[in-house]
């Protein structure tokens, strides 16, 4: 099954989804055919595709350190929670945003972490 990633609908239509777990659903673009081979697994980003600001450390104003990476991890973690609700899930897969138009682009401070 093919899978598409959208963004751009209508605030209360999104809001609305949300509310109703269905940010997941399977699109049947063509009322004609109700079969698998007219229907595309369709997902809505949460707040769209930008990386939470708590999540951004490209911009250099708070690098993950080793003194603040269960900080960042902690953040992290419960804005994954934030979204789990918009989604009626069958699995434990979750697709989150981590990156807008043109970020990460400072390879110095993305991978200056050691793990």
């Amino acid at each position: 099954m093919d899978y598409h990633v959208i963004n751009r609908i209508t605030y209360s239509v999104k809001d609305e989804m949300k509310k109703n777990a269905n940010l997941n659903f399977l699109w049947r673009f063509d009322p004609a055919h109700n079969d698998k081979a007219h229907e595309l697994f369709t997902s809505v980003w949460v707040d769209g595709y930008c990386t939470p600001m708590d999540a951004n450390w490209d911009d250099g104003t708070k690098p993950v350190t080793d003194k603040n990476v269960r900080e960042f991890a902690d953040n992290l973690a419960n804005k994954v929670r934030d979204y789990r609700p918009s989604f009626k899930l069958s699995d434990q897969h979750l697709m989150f945003p981590f990156g807008c138009d043109f970020q990460f682009t400072n390879a110095g401070v993305c991978l200056s972490f050691e793990n």
